[in-house]
């Protein structure tokens, strides 16, 4: 009788616990792995479990897992691994086997998906064997969590695993479906929502865009202007938005002001609803409602402002929406933090920049992220170079494409104009110099209205 193997028997399952507990006896590297959330439970080999349960007993005790304290620890507990060789045997082989950690974080990636794996059969077993005589609605549930594990865990051994031609093949047809796009959401290119701007920048999935620009110049409202425009395409590309600067209300009152041509002020103000502007808002919620699997608001206080906690965001999304998420924007980076400690706020820009690309490796998504400006560029000084912006160094590593949004400090009501322009691009693609059409009633980008000539300003072509 053929013997089956199943998923819980994986050997590609075997080696990621392997190389965890293996990088968990490089210094420092065990409290980095338990800050990912990685728990005992998640490992299918006991022996690698009570390992890393090791690990997680010294840590509380403030000892640094290493090579000799778990060996010790085991001893001490009685706790035998490996009845042939001893523990000492196999621990150093663990060790051996991971002469490098830089690749933890895809590792742990790797097991929560085989983790929840493992859950979502066990409970679809007992569920399927509980009611195997009747007709219970909850199973097809089941079947849809199963559809959406096996889709992300898919997606991730296939980029990890592809063969060399088989990228060219995969590559030639993302080229022919960006060249044969209708304007749908769910492709390679990601459409912008704010009219005109499809011409200046094509974003692809896992390339970073930074909007850089000073205070109250309107870096929310661009992004909740994308949003806007994105959910009216005929298959909107799913977006994830998060602002530590702004309450969830608050980005709700900027969406449906956009949404409804309805003035913020008015949506604020008792008495500012007559009864057409009060229907304008209540069918623009309707359309947020209609729209709800499309987007997720994440404001203060409902993430954490960490890269691991943007992530654990972003995994839920994407598994949600069955890996169509297309784009991450994050509002002010400058007001979240990385995992690890840093010293001085250029460190922690730089780390939180670099941690947070690992974070996103897996998902492939364009990110959009909103930077500040030096304070001498938000009194009225064009900014014109990368080095305007706060931990220049960090984002023009990371960024393929850096644009800046600057106003007249004089203008401040009404409908008007902004400057829009790019001071970094990628893939060929020409700096742009250009004017967005802001309406300040409703916080709208409305669209590209003109182009600068060269002449106006030179330094930027």
């Amino acid at each position: 009788m053929k013997r089956t193997v199943t998923p819980l028997q994986l050997p590609a399952v075997l080696e990621v616990e392997r190389n965890i507990i293996g990088a968990c006896l490089h210094p420092n590297e065990a409290r980095r792995i338990v800050e990912m959330d990685v728990t005992p439970a998640m490992f299918h080999d006991i022996r690698y479990s009570r390992i890393f349960a090791a690990c997680l007993a010294l840590l509380q005790d403030k000892i640094q897992p290493d090579l000799v304290t778990v060996a010790q620890y085991l001893y001490l507990n009685d706790i035998q691994l490996d009845g042939s060789n001893g523990n000492e045997v196999f621990l150093a082989q663990l060790f051996g086997e991971v002469p490098t950690t830089v690749n933890v974080r895809d590792w742990v990636t790797m097991l929560r998906e085989y983790h929840g794996r493992r859950e979502l059969i066990r409970i679809s077993m007992r569920a399927i064997d509980r009611f195997r005589d009747t007709e219970y609605p909850v199973l097809s549930g089941f079947r849809e969590l199963t559809e959406s594990v096996n889709s992300a865990e898919d997606f991730l051994i296939r980029s990890r695993s592809l063969p060399t031609a088989a990228q060219g093949e995969e590559y030639l047809a993302s080229l022919e479906q960006i060249q044969n796009s209708d304007g749908r959401g769910n492709g390679v290119i990601i459409p912008w929502g704010i009219p005109g701007i499809d011409n200046l920048c094509p974003f692809q999935r896992q390339q970073i865009f930074v909007l850089g620009a000073g205070v109250n110049t309107g870096k929310t409202r661009f992004i909740l202007s994308d949003l806007a425009g994105k959910l009216l395409l005929p298959e909107p590309p799913p977006v994830a938005i998060f602002s530590r600067e702004n309450s969830n209300r608050v980005l709700w009152d900027g969406l449906v002001s956009i949404v409804s041509g309805v003035s913020g002020y008015d949506l604020n103000r008792p008495g500012g609803l007559d009864a057409a502007k009060m229907e304008a808002v209540r069918n623009a919620v309707r359309l947020l409602q209609e729209k709800a699997d499309c987007f997720r608001l994440y404001g203060k206080g409902q993430y954490k402002p960490t890269p691991s906690g943007i992530g654990a965001k972003v995994r839920h999304v994407w598994n949600f929406t069955k890996g169509k998420l297309a784009m991450v924007a994050i509002d002010y980076i400058q007001n979240h933090r990385p995992d690890g400690k840093a010293f001085g706020r250029t460190e922690e820009i730089e780390r939180f920049m670099g941690e947070l690309s690992e974070e996103l490796e897996e998902f492939p998504v364009g990110q959009l992220l909103l930077s500040q400006l030096n304070r001498d560029k938000e009194r009225g000084n064009r900014a014109n170079t990368v080095a305007d912006l706060k931990g220049s160094s960090s984002i023009e590593q990371e960024a393929d494409y850096i644009g800046f949004l600057q106003k007249d400090s004089k203008k401040s009501f009404g409908c008007y104009e902004v400057d829009f322009y790019a001071v970094k691009t990628r893939s060929g693609t020409p700096r742009w110099s250009e004017k967005l059409e802001f309406n300040s009633a409703t916080g709208k980008f409305i669209e590209v209205v003109s182009r600068y000539s060269a002449a106006d300003c030179p330094e930027n072509y």
